[in-house]
């Protein structure tokens, strides 16, 4: 049954996810034609290649920034808008009128929640991948305009001192570059479900209140993110800082991006932890203390 309520769940929301990939595309293909061309225009004419006057070179500058402006504000949008769209239809297909027919069907509570936390987090995965793709490939372009020729040649030839030379410099930089691909695939295939889960087990919760119980729900949201980052950092300051003091800084300059990637780790595991509880107290809550108004 679990495996239906994913297929009806991914019916439901894939209108949404592909609306927001195509968004991404789109500012994506903007700051390429807004961004790029403008710029590589203004670095030819500053070198002479082209003949352009100062009222174009002013033109170029404001579409440039007006264009780079309306990229950023996308990408956000992106996020937040499944983050927002996640939440309403949690919501309404939970406790709303609709959550009367949804807690009529032959399935656990836990089946539930797994299903909406599992699909929404895959399209919150898919836009966080989307939103990687859109800006390497913008800054592949952007290296291309502003760099200098053979940049990428330099580039392969640092890959291929990580990948096969063993000398002591390579080696100390092949670990911080290790870690930042582990960073990078923690937080792209397991945060987008955590942060669902929070989500979820905060609107959740928010039912035990008598009224505004939407309302107590986001509040309840906010308070748990902040507090949890609060206590993330913390715990990763005060775990850095016993590490950094314990070593040799002068002598080993990666140890300063190494202990710095283990307190990143302490917030990742306190954020994946709090989304656990949440799933074992909204399990809780939807079993014994649900009231639908």
């Amino acid at each position: 049954m679990l495996g239906k309520l994913i297929k009806y769940e991914w019916k439901d929301t894939c209108k949404m996810g592909f609306l927001v990939l195509a968004v991404i595309a789109c500012m994506t293909l903007l700051g390429v034609v807004g961004g790029v061309f403008p710029i590589n225009f203004l670095v030819k004419n500053a070198q002479g290649i082209t003949d352009g006057n100062e009222l174009s070179n002013i033109l170029m500058g404001f579409t440039v920034m007006t264009t780079y402006m309306v990229y950023i504000i996308g990408l956000i949008g992106g996020v937040y808008g499944v983050l927002i769209y996640s939440g309403v239809h949690f919501y309404k297909t939970m406790y709303s009128d609709q959550g009367y027919l949804t807690h009529t069907l032959p399935v656990t509570s836990g089946q539930l929640l797994i299903s909406k936390m599992f699909i929404s987090g895959v399209w919150y995965m898919l836009v966080l991948l989307g939103i990687s793709i859109s800006i390497m490939t913008l800054s592949g372009f952007l290296i291309n305009v502003l760099l200098p020729e053979g940049f990428w040649e330099s580039v392969a030839e640092i890959f291929r001192g990580l990948l096969w030379d063993n000398s002591e410099g390579y080696a100390e930089v092949r670990m911080v570059f290790v870690q930042l691909i582990f960073f990078w695939l923690f937080n792209l295939l397991i945060m987008p479900f955590a942060t669902m889960m929070i989500l979820y087990g905060s609107l959740t919760i928010g039912q035990l209140f008598r009224k505004y119980r939407a309302v107590m729900g986001i509040l309840v949201y906010f308070g748990i993110t902040f507090l949890s980052g609060i206590f993330g950092s913390v715990a990763s300051q005060i775990v850095t800082t016993m590490q950094m003091l314990a070593s040799d800084m002068a002598e080993d300059y990666t140890a300063v991006f190494m202990y710095g990637f283990g307190g990143y780790y302490i917030q990742f595991f306190v954020t994946v932890g709090v989304a656990v509880g949440l799933f074992f107290v909204s399990n809780h809550i939807l079993q014994k203390k649900l009231n639908l108004e």
